[in-house]
């Protein structure tokens, strides 16, 4: 086995040094590029809308909308025929839905003990 004198060692380390800095980089740049990619082919949702706020309105107010027409394009989602708007027999039921009783609890049974032995076999 051949000695290196330090000069020759502290300039392969410092080669190494260099080249682990590069193979980092290349792996930060490569991610990075995949994860734009993946970003720009999968299209989620849509960043604008980020709050959201929820108002209910008594059933005496609600008006009647216009329906919507449905979403056309490479990413729309065909909706079902009864969702089509075409459904305009539908009418508002008469009262609001009352919530069932619920049934008292039936009292609790203690668990039966096993009969106990002694001497274990």
């Amino acid at each position: 086995m051949r000695s290196l004198d330090p000069a020759d060692r502290d300039a392969a380390l410092q080669r190494l040094r260099r080249a682990r800095t590069w193979v980092v980089l290349g792996a930060l740049g490569l991610t990075g590029a995949a994860s734009g990619a993946a970003a720009a082919s999968f299209r989620g949702h849509h960043a604008t809308s980020k709050t959201t706020t929820t108002t209910t309105t008594p059933p005496e107010t609600t008006t009647q909308q216009a329906p919507r027409a449905a979403p056309s394009g490479p990413d729309a989602i065909p909706l079902p025929p009864s969702a089509s708007g075409d459904d305009q027999n539908l009418q508002a039921p008469q009262q609001a839905p009352q919530q069932a009783p619920q049934p008292a609890p039936a009292p609790a049974q203690p668990a039966p003990q096993p009969p106990a032995t002694s001497g274990g076999s």
